[in-house]
């Protein structure tokens, strides 16, 4: 976090949060680090459906609709980390 007495900023636990927007996460424990979130403006928040249980659905990887009455759009957001051997996307292709 941003701090006024620590050029280096202040350590925080968690997504950072705004009274304008809703931060979804994938199901996680308390001791897992979460490489991915998304934020939706809490007036379309009623149109969104985390899909958690979603087969592609990790700590990096989380799978969301947002919905009318006739059109679904579904993002898939990912978190790339590559590991030292070859790339983690082989569950998207």
């Amino acid at each position: 976090m941003r701090s006024d007495t620590n050029p280096e900023g202040t350590p925080q636990k968690g997504p950072p949060l705004n009274n304008m927007w809703d931060v979804h996460l994938p199901c996680h424990g308390p001791d897992d680090t979460c490489k991915v979130a998304i934020y939706s403006k809490k007036a379309i928040t009623p149109w969104i459906k985390l899909h958690a249980d979603h087969p592609i659905a990790n700590l990096n990887t989380m799978v969301l609709d947002v919905m009318d009455n006739t059109i679904t759009l579904r993002l898939i957001n990912v978190y790339h980390e590559v590991p030292n051997r070859g790339h983690a996307l082989h569950h998207l292709f």
